[in-house]
Order: structure tokens, then C-alpha cells, then sequence
């Protein structure tokens, strides 16, 4: 099991967690790639973040992670691809600060159902977030009809 942190208190608990049932936790930091949502800044906060969970018993430092929903909704395919470009470099910016600290990332992972095909090109991500497209909501089918593989919507709920 993988869990995302982005606090101190985050591992604190987690590691207390970890050797109460005796287990060894995978842990990735979530960093803030441009949406104010959650995660930490890459550079010293997330390096620091990143040495106190391989330091907490219990923990294993595993990578990092991003989401680059806020330019899922832009229109038109290369300014999507451009803007969700800038933020997968705000995460591997995090992750090269992270490594130069003598930190091994193994999983960087990003993307979603709106821009897997943008991010599952960038060589370094290894682990893609597609979720949406389990019930593809139909404002999908607007934003991207200059998809070269369109999305189709996959679930009617009829009234009972």
C-alpha cells in the first residue's frame, strides 16, 4: 500500500500508525503544482518532507505525486498540452531536489482522465491518475472534441 502525505503531522501519524500494526508504509509527498489545492512546494519543503518520512519507522520514502487538473478545462489541445507541461515541471523539479538530496524517487505520479495523453508521454512519470473515465461526465465530451479518440459517455443512471 501507497499513501500521498503532504504534512509533518501527515507522517507522524502515519508512522504511529505503521508500527502499531507493524508494517512498512510506501509513501509518496503530494506537491503543490499550481491548483492552491494541496501538497507541498517543491524544493527545501518537499526534500525536507521527503527525509523525515525515510526517517520515521515504519515509513518508506517511495516518490511524489501531482495533479495538473487546473488545465484540464483549457481549450484546445497544444495550449492544454503546454499548460499541463508547466505543471508536470513544477512535480519533477521536486523530484530532481528530492533526489540530489541522496533520495531515491521511484514513482512520480500525475496525470488523469483529462490529460493521460499528455502526461503518460512525459518519459519520467511512471504511474498515471485516470479516474473520471469510469463515468466520463459529459463535460469531458465538450472540452475535448479535438481528441484524436474522443471520449464517449460510459454511464446512463435511469430513475428507477
Amino acid at each position: 500500500m501507497t499513501v500521498a502525505v503532504d504534512s509533518h503531522e501527515n507522517v507522524a501519524e502515519l508512522s504511529e500508525a505503521a508500527q502499531a500494526f507493524g508494517i512498512e508504509l510506501g509513501v509518496i509527498l503530494e506537491v503543490e503544482t499550481g491548483m492552491n489545492r494541496a501538497g507541498v512546494e517543491p524544493g527545501e519543503v518537499a526534500t525536507t518532507l521527503a527525509k523525515a518520512v525515510e526517517s520515521a519507522k515504519g515509513l518508506r520514502f517511495d516518490g511524489v505525486m501531482g495533479y495538473e487538473g487546473r488545465t484540464v478545462w483549457t481549450e484546445g489541445f497544444e495550449k492544454r498540452k503546454s499548460e499541463t507541461l508547466k505543471t508536470i515541471d513544477r512535480l519533477l523539479a521536486a523530484a530532481d531536489d528530492i533526489e540530489s538530496n541522496g533520495l531515491e524517487v521511484k514513482i512520480i505520479s500525475a496525470g488523469g482522465t483529462g490529460s493521460y495523453d499528455i502526461t503518460g508521454k512525459v518519459d519520467r512519470v511512471t504511474e498515471l491518475q485516470c479516474g473520471s473515465y469510469l463515468f466520463m461526465d459529459a463535460k469531458y465530451m465538450e472540452v475535448f472534441g479535438d481528441h484524436p479518440h474522443p471520449f464517449r459517455t460510459a454511464l446512463t443512471v435511469l430513475e428507477p
